[in-house]
């Protein structure tokens, strides 16, 4: 996994018993891991056929969704890369739709299809463009690695160059690159991060039963050894995280029987440990490969052999679950609701804010990218009769860099509640990544829909560019509403969950295993009762940090659109299970940013995209005055936290955006909408003549 080649990565530091010792290791750790995954996965293929049954309400979005296909072309261009024997080589490096870093012996092998010479996938790894700050990484890494500055720092080929890249990667080999220019290798980074980002957290972000089955796995896997914050491990994919799980508990005696024997050449003992931690590596990966991809295959066989009697004691087994519910809610659902308002709901509003200011921030910025780029567009079709795929080809790409910069003070503003709740700062950059992901996406889907409506018509003027435009402003508003609190509430839920568990389980958890051993052999498999536990602490926070998402204050601060779907879903009655919360988590789909142009790119054929059917008007947006900032327009026009919304995006169907809800809130009201104010930023824009017209609604 980590790093592929053509050659091997493996240098034979390990000798056939140690690799047999670290083999057996995997095969123990595994084995310790699959009955909490079969119970897991028997759970989930349950729930998915009640949800068949009874479909749950889901929330409608406005913007298409994006989708780059895998073999896309995002990123090319020349670099150099220091190979195993230090030294410096010429390459040309490519990233696809599937954020894996290629790299290739030379432009002329890749415009002919041959493959890479080495593959990397950079899940977990961190960029670095400073020598003394990766110095300082590794050595806090691995602080037995005396001489770790001596032999980096001495490195000639490091001295005599300017524009470096890092590439640190957990348990592999690192990768150094080195490029002409600064612009070169600023874009090389955002590529880079943007790689790490999707390859760290696009996997384990999917709704789909084996994944939901495995993280919780993962997570009660954990617990039982007194493993509360599991977040640093659920990184990559399936067998990342199970090679994460066993080099956890693997590390240190690797470093007690390895590290202090090393041998290494003078000024190169770091690398030759990294090498060694690589092989380790490499060769977990291989097993658990192999053992997990066979795991996973019985347990599919043995599921599908219950399936029969799932489906015909569908009503007995649901009846057995709702009386598990019920007795665990009565005897710890005080408890934690008392927890919960002492320990942790005084910090829930404070945490929020700390949380919706950059998130918001962020998201506006990005509003202002995508309006800025949309703008160009209308400029270029004031001629009238313009070509709308030409005009697509025009618009530029959204650099969002100063967006992920806003998301990255999360960090600074949840550090005084880390020591109350517990959590490492791996849990807050993880946040913040998935964060970036779902800005990235609703601003690609804010764009994809601009030129799906473009799309539609033989021909471009200004007047329709200006009104696609503002269509596009008002589903913004929406989409980005609903994400913002969806990012807010499960970042919130990650924080406190462990924490509650922590406190309520020394007191609960003998009980939860003597209630699964007293459930009968039909209902077994499928109910497990420290899931009804888990789903009841989640419920009881939900309501906490729901109560603080409608404070009226944080409502009129954010411009929080009320929540249709949450309005509308009924109170449970006491004692029986509450209905499902609603899936508000972006879809996988593997998406990305648009590709750079790269020095042949013209070559390939360009993917045209489907036509756009407009939906239905929404409501009319009120411009009501004209702004102030009219008399002293700002150089960037776009909106202002206090004077606009935003929400959340998620799957279209084929025909165009859903319909606006009735609930939406009058955009003419105190809390004026995002999509108002973009309104209002084009109102300014009439006033400095860069562009002739202004199309509103209609009624």
């Amino acid at each position: 996994m980590g790093a592929s080649s053509s050659s091997s990565s493996a240098s034979g530091f390990l000798d056939e018993s140690q690799s047999s010792s670290i083999t057996e290791r995997a095969k123990a750790a595994l084995q310790d891991f699959v009955p909490y995954y079969r119970k897991q996965m028997s759970a989930a293929r349950f729930s998915e056929l009640e949800s068949q049954l009874e479909p749950e309400r889901q929330h409608t979005h406005r913007l298409r969704h994006k989708e780059s296909p895998p073999a896309q072309v995002l990123y090319e261009g020349p670099g150099l890369v220091l190979d195993q024997n230090r030294k410096w080589r010429e390459r040309y490096l490519v990233v696809r739709g599937d954020h894996r870093l290629e790299s290739h012996e030379g432009l002329e092998g890749f415009m002919k299809g041959f493959p890479p010479v080495q593959v990397l996938v950079p899940s977990g790894g961190s960029v670095w463009t400073s020598l003394d700050l990766y110095v300082d990484q590794v050595q806090r890494n691995f602080p037995a690695l005396s001489e770790v500055k001596e032999e980096f720092c001495g490195f000639s080929g490091f001295s005599g160059s300017r524009f470096l890249v890092f590439l640190d990667l957990p348990h592999r080999r690192d990768v150094a690159f080195c490029f002409k220019n600064q612009d070169q290798r600023g874009r090389f980074c955002r590529v880079l991060e943007d790689c790490i980002r999707h390859q760290s957290h696009d996997f384990l972000k999917r709704r789909s039963l084996e994944v939901e089955a495995f993280v919780r796995a993962v997570r009660f896997y954990q617990q039982d050894r007194g493993r509360y914050r599991s977040e640093s491990l659920l990184i990559g994919s399936v067998v990342r995280v199970l090679s994460n799980l066993v080099m956890e508990q693997l590390l240190p005696e690797v470093q007690q029987d390895l590290l202090d024997r090393l041998r290494a050449p003078r000024g190169q003992r770091t690398q030759t440990w990294l090498t060694v931690l690589e092989e380790v590596h490499v060769l977990l990966d291989s097993v658990l490969l192999t053992q997990f991809s066979r795991v996973q295959q019985e347990l599919r066989d043995w599921i599908q052999t219950l399936e029969p009697s799932m489906t015909s004691d569908l009503d007995f087994i649901q009846e057995s679950r709702h009386a598990i519910r019920r007795k665990v809610q009565a005897s710890m659902s005080a408890a934690a609701g008392r927890l919960t308002m002492e320990k942790v709901a005084p910090h829930l509003s404070a945490m929020l804010v700390a949380l919706m200011e950059p998130v918001s921030d962020a998201f506006l910025q990005g509003c202002r990218v995508s309006l800025n780029a949309m703008e160009e567009v209308c400029q270029s079709a004031e001629g009238g009769g313009a070509n709308p795929k030409k005009l697509i080809a025009s618009m530029p790409r959204a650099n969002l860099q100063s967006c992920y910069q806003t998301l990255g003070s999360i960090g600074d503003k949840l550090a005084p509640y880390a020591k109350v709740f517990g959590f490492p700062n791996t849990l807050t950059l993880m946040l913040i990544d998935r964060a970036c992901l779902d800005l990235q996406q609703l601003v690609e889907n804010m764009e994809f829909t601009f030129q799906q409506i473009l799309l539609a018509s033989d021909i471009v003027d200004p007047e329709s560019a200006q009104k696609a435009k503002q269509r596009v402003l008002q589903h913004f508003n929406y989409d980005s509403s609903i994400m913002r609190k969806k990012i807010v509430q499960e970042a919130l839920i990650i924080i406190t969950l462990p924490y509650v568990k922590e406190q309520l389980d020394c007191d609960y958890r003998m009980g939860l295993v003597e209630l699964q051993h007293s459930l009968d052999s039909d209902s077994g498999p499928f109910v497990v009762v420290e899931n009804e536990y888990e789903d009841i602490i989640i419920e009881t926070l939900i309501r906490h940090v729901a109560k603080a998402l409608t404070d009226p204050a944080n409502v009129e601060k954010f411009q929080l659109i009320p929540d249709p779907v949450q309005e509308k879903t009924p109170e449970p009655e006491p004692g029986t299970k509450p209905e499902a919360v609603p899936d508000q988590s972006v879809p996988e789909t593997g998406s990305g940013p648009e590709p750079e142009p790269g020095p042949e790119q013209e070559h390939r054929p360009e993917v045209e995209p489907e036509p756009f059917v407009e939906p239905e008007p929404g409501p009319e947006l009120d411009p009501g005055k004209k702004p102030e900032a009219c008399v002293e327009p700002e150089p960037v026009p776009g909106p202002r936290l206090e004077d606009g919304p935003q929400q959340e995006l998620g799957p279209q169907s084929e025909t165009g955006p859903d319909p606006v809800p009735d609930s939406e809130p009058d955009p003419s009201s105190a809390n004026a909408s995002l999509a108002s104010d973009c309104v209002q930023a084009i109102s300014e824009l009439v006033v400095l003549n860069r562009f002739p017209d202004v199309v509103r609604l209609e009624d």
